[in-house]
């Protein structure tokens, strides 16, 4: 469902480059690459931990996983960003947001994103056990002699990019709104504070 529905948004938005089309166009795609790949996991786990995709695809696998999840989350963070300024330096907003300068904003993540994911780039291998007459596909941490706080290294390094610094950039940006709407009285309605929360309460519950 998540790759049928993100690929609808792909086909909508391609014909309207906007800047925020461009926001929802990149993370529409980065989705629906996240859920494609998620197929090579539930083959994985189907056949029993048996990965008969070859080495590259094991590979590609985590690689292409997180580097589209990393590329979400700070679509995210990007957007909320966009929505700040936007209320903040309306006029600045007017003259400067361009479908440009997004592109070269979401480049920016791109390369981000893949110095983030280069890890399971590096670490992932195929193994075969000869007792089970199975291939598997995953990370090992210690290989080429590397200490296991390696493996903690790449926890605590996901878990700061991909949580901490996009959840506290859209916390601090929404609260910023929120403090604008109310202070300049933008709007009498409950709505869009009821929305932000929402927004907010949510980040928490996807999967990192």
């Amino acid at each position: 469902m998540g790759t049928i529905g993100n690929g609808l948004v792909i086909f909508i938005t391609g014909f309207r480059m906007k800047v925020h089309t461009v926001w929802i166009l990149c993370l529409a795609v980065a989705d629906f690459t996240f859920s494609f790949f998620l197929l090579f996991h539930v083959v994985y786990r189907g056949l029993g931990y048996h990965w008969p995709f070859g080495y590259v695809m094991c590979k590609l696998k985590d690689t292409i996983t997180f580097f589209n999840l990393y590329v979400s989350i700070y679509l995210l963070a990007v957007i909320s960003i966009d929505r700040c300024i936007s209320v903040y330096c309306p006029v600045w907003a007017q003259n400067h947001r361009t479908p440009r300068l997004a592109s070269r904003v979401v480049w920016g993540i791109c390369i981000l994103a893949l110095v983030l994911c280069s890890p399971y780039l590096y670490f992932t291998e195929t193994y075969y056990d000869a007792n089970k007459n199975k291939t598997n596909c995953s990370s090992s941490y210690l290989k080429k002699d590397e200490d296991v706080s390696v493996y903690w290294v790449v926890v605590l390094t996901r878990f700061i990019f991909g949580f901490i610094i996009h959840f506290s950039i859209i916390v601090v940006c929404y609260r910023a709104i929120v403090v604008r709407l109310r202070k300049d009285q933008w709007t009498q309605s409950s709505r869009p504070f009821k929305i932000i929360t929402t927004v907010i309460v949510a980040l928490p519950c996807i999967p990192q």
